[in-house]
């Protein structure tokens, strides 16, 4: 625990305000917490509520959405695509 609050330190030196509650819930869930992610995220977070309503829209019009799920977040998430444009 000592660590975690170590890091969070760090973390608050190289962003402007990151609250702890965004911290832990990346810890939570696994995932490492690195700053630029999460500005990228807070910045673009347009994008995946339309990529969540493209999803919605597959599961409810397709007998398999999978593959239409599949695309969509290829498309969508930055670790699929080298370009952290505007993907929709």
């Amino acid at each position: 625990m000592e660590s975690l609050f170590k890091e969070e330190s760090i973390i608050k030196s190289k962003t402007k305000k990151v609250d702890s509650k965004v911290i832990l819930q990346f810890k939570s869930l696994g995932l490492d917490f690195h700053p630029d992610t999460f500005e990228h995220f807070r910045g673009n977070d347009s994008i995946y509520l339309d990529a969540l309503r493209e999803i919605d829209t597959h599961i409810r019009a397709t007998k398999d959405p999978v593959p239409f799920i599949i695309d969509t977040l290829k498309k969508t998430l930055p670790e699929y695509n080298d370009q952290h444009t505007n993907r929709l």
